[in-house]
């Protein structure tokens, strides 16, 4: 289990408002998705599925696999499959959940998996009032827990801003097996 029960019933209301959930962030990994070449991608907190419908206007014809545990027509143990994409979905994961659902993303794929996660509070509010953002930290505290499960081939930091303020940064680890060499090209 990745979610407690509470909270993924938090989290199926919340996925009723149509701008939550919608994989916006997605065009930022879709150039490396096609240069993968990759028969399938396992979209790990898939929401609304919305990186399906990205994948398809940029010409990328890999299987899209969807895996929600909050969204129940999402929430089967997923296939195993090439590319992981875990899009804008670490930080809403519980902290008594994070090791769990980082291993069993490990256990997920084949060739890569590629994390964006956002180190800053989000716009958004639970239906409880709390930040959406529920596991908000820092990039090097991600660097650390992606590496007790991947090996980081590359890692990208940015500032996120809103409104032309900096809120905080935006970070992108492109991840192969544990104790393996990453070739997205072959």
């Amino acid at each position: 289990m990745f979610i407690s029960h509470d909270y993924k019933l938090l989290q199926e209301e919340r996925h009723l408002d149509p701008t939550y959930g919608t994989a916006d962030g997605a065009r930022v990994i879709l150039p490396m998705l096609k240069q993968a070449n990759a028969r399938s991608v396992l979209d790990y907190g898939a929401g609304k599925g919305k990186l399906k419908e990205y994948m398809s206007s940029a010409g990328i014809s890999a299987e899209y696999i969807p895996y929600d545990p909050a969204i129940y027509e999402f929430s089967s143990d997923p296939k195993t499959a090439d590319i992981l994409v875990c899009l804008d979905v670490c930080e809403y994961i519980e902290a008594d959940y994070i090791d769990a659902a980082l291993a069993h993303m490990a256990s997920k794929f084949e060739r890569a998996a590629i994390f964006v996660i956002s180190c800053f509070p989000s716009q958004n509010e639970l239906d409880c009032g709390r930040n959406a953002h529920i596991l908000l930290r820092s990039p090097s505290w991600w660097f650390s827990k992606i590496w007790s499960n991947f090996e980081i081939v590359d890692f990208k930091a940015a500032e996120a801003k809103i409104d032309g303020r900096i809120q905080g940064h935006k970070i992108m680890l492109v991840c192969g097996k544990k104790g393996s060499r990453l070739d997205v090209e072959a």
